[in-house]
Protein backbone atom coordinates (compact mmCIF):
# COMPACT_ATOMS: atom_id res chain seq x y z
CA UNK A 1 0.00 0.00 0.00
CA UNK A 2 2.68 2.48 -0.12
CA UNK A 3 2.83 2.93 -3.92
CA UNK A 4 6.08 2.09 -4.50
CA UNK A 5 7.73 3.56 -7.44
CA UNK A 6 4.93 6.03 -7.87
CA UNK A 7 7.62 8.49 -8.83
CA UNK A 8 11.25 7.36 -10.14
CA UNK A 9 14.79 8.61 -10.60
CA UNK A 10 17.97 7.50 -11.80
CA UNK A 11 20.46 9.34 -9.98
CA UNK A 12 24.53 8.76 -10.18
CA UNK A 13 23.47 7.35 -6.57
CA UNK A 14 21.31 4.58 -8.16
CA UNK A 15 17.74 4.14 -8.63
CA UNK A 16 14.78 5.92 -6.40
CA UNK A 17 11.49 5.48 -6.36
CA UNK A 18 8.97 7.56 -4.40
CA UNK A 19 6.87 6.15 -1.71
CA UNK A 20 3.85 8.24 -1.46
CA UNK A 21 1.72 5.83 1.15
CA UNK A 22 4.28 5.04 3.20
CA UNK A 23 3.39 6.29 7.12
CA UNK A 24 0.01 7.44 6.42
CA UNK A 25 0.62 8.46 3.40
CA UNK A 26 3.15 11.50 4.89
CA UNK A 27 5.65 9.53 2.36
CA UNK A 28 9.37 9.30 0.96
CA UNK A 29 11.93 8.00 -0.92
CA UNK A 30 13.64 4.72 -1.55
CA UNK A 31 17.05 5.17 -2.70
CA UNK A 32 18.51 1.73 -4.07
CA UNK A 33 22.31 2.23 -3.43
CA UNK A 34 25.15 0.82 -4.31
CA UNK A 35 25.18 -1.22 -0.83
CA UNK A 36 22.48 -3.34 -1.81
CA UNK A 37 20.17 -2.41 1.09
CA UNK A 38 17.70 0.41 0.02
CA UNK A 39 17.82 3.83 2.19
CA UNK A 40 14.40 5.02 2.92
CA UNK A 41 14.74 8.84 3.22
CA UNK A 42 11.87 10.68 4.40
CA UNK A 43 10.77 13.35 7.18
CA UNK A 44 8.03 10.94 9.20
CA UNK A 45 10.29 10.19 12.13
CA UNK A 46 11.07 14.15 12.90
CA UNK A 47 7.69 15.38 11.96
CA UNK A 48 4.23 14.77 13.33
CA UNK A 49 2.26 16.77 10.72
CA UNK A 50 3.19 15.05 7.19
CA UNK A 51 0.17 12.68 7.29
CA UNK A 52 -1.13 12.62 3.86
CA UNK A 53 1.44 14.91 2.42
CA UNK A 54 2.53 12.40 -0.23
CA UNK A 55 6.50 12.88 0.16
CA UNK A 56 7.78 10.98 -3.07
CA UNK A 57 5.01 12.30 -5.33
CA UNK A 58 8.42 13.86 -7.22
CA UNK A 59 11.99 13.55 -7.11
CA UNK A 60 15.05 15.13 -8.98
CA UNK A 61 18.77 15.08 -7.92
CA UNK A 62 20.78 17.84 -7.69
CA UNK A 63 25.05 18.16 -7.34
CA UNK A 64 27.57 19.80 -5.69
CA UNK A 65 30.72 19.03 -5.61
CA UNK A 66 30.27 15.91 -7.13
CA UNK A 67 27.59 15.26 -4.02
CA UNK A 68 24.23 14.22 -4.81
CA UNK A 69 21.21 16.07 -2.65
CA UNK A 70 17.75 15.88 -3.37
CA UNK A 71 15.16 17.05 -3.74
CA UNK A 72 11.28 15.51 -3.12
CA UNK A 73 8.23 17.03 -3.35
CA UNK A 74 5.22 16.86 -1.10
CA UNK A 75 2.39 18.50 -2.78
CA UNK A 76 -0.58 17.61 -0.07
CA UNK A 77 1.57 18.84 2.99
CA UNK A 78 -1.10 20.54 4.62
CA UNK A 79 -2.85 21.27 1.32
CA UNK A 80 -0.65 23.54 0.35
CA UNK A 81 2.03 21.93 -0.57
CA UNK A 82 5.85 21.55 0.38
CA UNK A 83 9.83 20.70 -1.18
CA UNK A 84 12.36 19.24 1.15
CA UNK A 85 16.33 18.55 0.41
CA UNK A 86 17.18 16.12 1.66
CA UNK A 87 21.65 16.01 2.05
CA UNK A 88 24.23 13.77 4.25
CA UNK A 89 27.26 14.56 5.45
CA UNK A 90 30.67 13.74 3.44
CA UNK A 91 30.99 10.80 5.47
CA UNK A 92 27.95 8.91 3.95
CA UNK A 93 25.91 9.24 7.23
CA UNK A 94 22.92 9.38 7.94
CA UNK A 95 19.88 11.55 5.40
CA UNK A 96 18.47 14.52 6.83
CA UNK A 97 16.13 17.37 5.42
CA UNK A 98 18.55 20.14 5.47
CA UNK A 99 15.71 22.76 3.97
CA UNK A 100 12.07 23.22 2.52
CA UNK A 101 9.89 25.60 0.45
CA UNK A 102 6.32 25.59 1.59
CA UNK A 103 3.74 26.38 -1.12
CA UNK A 104 0.97 29.39 -1.02
CA UNK A 105 -2.36 28.48 -2.25
CA UNK A 106 -4.44 25.90 -1.04
CA UNK A 107 -4.80 23.06 -3.45
CA UNK A 108 -2.54 24.53 -5.62
CA UNK A 109 -0.73 20.88 -5.51
CA UNK A 110 2.72 22.80 -4.96
CA UNK A 111 5.76 20.26 -5.58
CA UNK A 112 3.72 17.70 -7.81
CA UNK A 113 6.68 18.89 -10.23
CA UNK A 114 10.17 19.12 -10.02
CA UNK A 115 12.89 19.81 -12.28
CA UNK A 116 16.45 20.69 -11.54
CA UNK A 117 18.46 22.84 -13.87
CA UNK A 118 22.58 23.62 -14.18
CA UNK A 119 22.29 26.66 -15.75
CA UNK A 120 26.79 27.09 -16.88
CA UNK A 121 27.23 23.56 -17.23
CA UNK A 122 29.47 23.20 -14.67
CA UNK A 123 27.95 20.36 -13.42
CA UNK A 124 26.56 21.99 -9.88
CA UNK A 125 22.65 22.28 -9.30
CA UNK A 126 21.69 26.39 -10.16
CA UNK A 127 18.50 25.94 -9.52
CA UNK A 128 15.28 23.89 -8.84
CA UNK A 129 11.46 24.76 -10.56
CA UNK A 130 8.76 23.79 -8.39
CA UNK A 131 5.35 22.94 -10.25
CA UNK A 132 1.97 23.81 -8.95
CA UNK A 133 0.33 22.95 -11.46
CA UNK A 134 -3.34 23.37 -9.63
CA UNK A 135 -2.73 27.26 -8.55
CA UNK A 136 -5.56 29.41 -9.56
CA UNK A 137 -5.64 33.18 -10.23
CA UNK A 138 -8.92 34.58 -11.97
CA UNK A 139 -6.69 35.05 -15.44
CA UNK A 140 -4.81 32.01 -15.32
CA UNK A 141 -3.94 28.75 -13.85
CA UNK A 142 -0.72 26.72 -13.26
CA UNK A 143 2.81 28.53 -11.62
CA UNK A 144 5.98 27.50 -11.54
CA UNK A 145 8.54 28.71 -8.88
CA UNK A 146 12.62 29.40 -9.23
CA UNK A 147 14.22 28.25 -6.32
CA UNK A 148 17.95 29.34 -6.30
CA UNK A 149 20.22 26.66 -5.15
CA UNK A 150 23.31 28.33 -3.07
CA UNK A 151 26.15 26.35 -2.70
CA UNK A 152 28.76 27.28 0.46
Amino acid sequence: MSQEGFSSLLSPDGPVLGVVGAYDWSGGIYLYGSSGKPSFINVSRTSTDMNDAYLGYSSQVITANGQSSYVVGAPRYQHAGKVVLFSRDTKGGEWTPRSEVLGEQIGSYFGGTLCAVDLDRDGNTDLVLIGAPMFYTPLNGGRVYNCLINWP
